[in-house]
């Protein structure tokens, strides 16, 4: 069963008043939500409160949420509205590391690798904190959520084509800041 239709299961059990519902939802959706957060903001404490936040807006709203297979769309437009909110707040961008960029660990396999990775990761770090936050976070929502264009619209609330051009001009500008690279051509983003 995906994430979606098990979400609907969730959704119709918790408005039944089955309270152990929440929890399971919450289970399926909160590392998603934490780690978009952490992508977008770059901070991982902030990414845990902007998840926290999230849930605790969902679980006061669910009974307002009228199409309950639009939950994950409309569930992400609380974090991203969440995000924003921190970024406002705090008005800084914090570094990200090379498990946020990747979502995982980096392997370990020689100390020059490892330089090298490093080195990469700073790089691509600028280049993603220099993009305005309307293209960072569409392509944060493509390439680290999985997120498909139009449900990145609705999230947004902007419209497809805009979400594509905004995803083009962010890649552009990521290109030209990696070409700038010193050391490593393969950072190009063709």
């Amino acid at each position: 069963m995906s994430k979606e239709a098990l979400s609907e299961q969730l959704i119709r059990q918790i408005r039944a008043g089955k309270r152990s519902a929440m929890d399971e939802l919450m289970k399926l959706w909160y590392q998603p939500i934490v780690r978009y957060a952490w992508r977008f903001t770059g901070d991982r404490h902030a990414a845990e409160e902007i998840g926290q936040n999230t849930f605790l807006k969902v679980f006061r709203k669910l009974n307002q949420l009228k199409d309950i297979s639009r939950f994950h769309i409309w569930l992400y437009r609380i974090a991203d509205n969440q995000c924003k909110d921190y970024l406002r707040r705090n008005k800084k961008y914090e570094s990200l590391d090379q498990e946020q960029i990747n979502g995982q660990p980096s392997t370990r396999r020689n100390a020059q690798h490892e330089l090298e990775q490093q080195e990469q990761t700073k790089w691509i770090k600028k280049a993603l904190q220099k993009l305005p936050d309307d293209q960072r976070i569409i392509i944060v929502m493509k390439e680290y959520q999985g997120l498909k264009f139009r449900e990145i619209a609705d999230i947004l609330e902007i419209s497809e084509n805009t979400v594509k051009s905004r995803m083009y001009a962010g890649l552009k500008a990521l290109k030209k800041s990696l070409i700038r690279h010193p050391h490593k051509k393969e950072l190009y983003y063709e």
